[in-house]
């Protein structure tokens, strides 16, 4: 009995069988869960035996003329606990997976924020003297489409590039965290909102996604506040939390009590999860808001609706720029075929 005794104990002071044990115990858990779920799954005589896949619905079927501000959103500062403006990774990081976005304080200085104003007003006012302009809501919207190929500074802006953001490789590692390292941008514009404009559909950035969605955002958009944001200033409406929505929630129900407006200085940029419910913001006030929008996507996903052209690339163009854009493809194999191993690739 002493012996067995002494034994128990020795087995008890060994490390390494001590973490064999809650090892174990570990994986009868995992195991244990594992028989809970499939139990729950069809027969095979309950599976449907038709394709339907591209019948499934899409997010945008529920919030069909469901607006932002007939739930009266108050400001995000008035919720201590939501995000603010941070150059902390890890707490960006938990922001974003709890609430759905996070705010990255003075990504952009003084000196690169006023660069971003100017060369947003300039291209828009070359667009209103061609003619071209993008201008909606009765003057108060204009939207200025396909950064990378006006080049310039606010290319360089979507292309991350430290000299047009000082924290650009804080929001690079972030972003490839969030989408993988392959992730290119899937669409960009700047904007210039006025009073009389907003009262935006609220939708996701992946409605095009049927549901349910996956636990995992396919995009992710960026935000970059040029003059401040906030309830006055037409800061954009965001439903906290929102991406974490289940397959039988109803999306306008996560909107009740729960719409803020995004309150984040000049040089503020805001990262969004492509499922967390949003709006454009309505300016209450004279003078106008700036904003560059850059939407990045997992490396499987396609760009929205345009394609790199030689007048968006060129040999001067940086590699992360020709990444972003697509260039060079999901996967590093040589043009003209695939990459020479082993691999069958079956």
């Amino acid at each position: 009995m002493g012996a067995r005794c002494a034994y128990n104990a020795q087995v008890a002071d060994d490390p390494e069988k001590a973490a064999l044990r809650r090892e174990v115990a570990s994986l009868r858990h995992q195991l244990s869960a594992c028989k809970a779920h499939t139990a729950g799954l069809p027969r095979d005589d309950a599976i449907a035996t038709r394709i339907d896949y591209a019948q499934y619905p899409l997010s945008d079927e529920q919030l069909v003329s469901i607006t932002a501000r007939q739930y009266d959103p108050k400001p995000s500062s008035s919720r201590p606990e939501l995000p603010v403006p941070t150059s902390n990774a890890a707490q960006l990081e938990a922001d974003f997976v709890r609430w759905g976005y996070c705010v990255v304080g003075d990504a952009a200085s003084a000196e690169q924020s006023q660069a971003h104003r100017d060369a947003l007003r300039a291209l828009a006012a070359g667009e209103r003297a061609r003619g071209e302009a993008d201008v909606r809501c009765g003057g108060a919207l204009q939207t200025v489409y396909d950064l990378p190929a006006q080049g310039g500074v606010l290319c360089d802006l979507v292309a991350l590039a430290p000299s047009a953001a000082q924290h650009a490789p804080l929001l690079d590692a972030l972003l490839t965290k969030i989408l993988g390292p392959h992730f290119h941008l899937a669409t960009s514009h700047g904007a210039i909102l006025r009073r009389g404009a907003g009262a935006q559909q609220l939708h996701q950035d992946q409605s095009m996604v049927p549901l349910p969605h996956p636990p995992y955002p396919l995009f992710c958009n960026a935000l970059w506040c040029h003059t401040d944001f906030d309830a006055l200033t037409g800061g954009t409406y965001v439903v906290p939390g929102s991406h974490r929505a289940n397959a039988d929630q109803p999306l306008p129900l996560l909107a009740e009590d729960n719409v803020v407006v995004l309150t984040a200085p000049a040089g503020s940029c805001v990262l969004l999860d492509s499922r967390t419910l949003h709006a454009l913001g309505e300016r209450l006030v004279s003078g106008a808001r700036l904003v560059t929008r850059a939407l990045y996507a997992k490396g499987i996903m396609r760009a929205f609706g345009w394609a790199p052209s030689p007048d968006t690339v060129n040999d001067s163009s940086t590699p992360t720029l020709r990444r972003l854009l697509g260039v060079d493809g999901y996967f590093p194999y040589p043009a003209g075929g695939r990459k020479k191993n082993n691999d069958s690739g079956d």
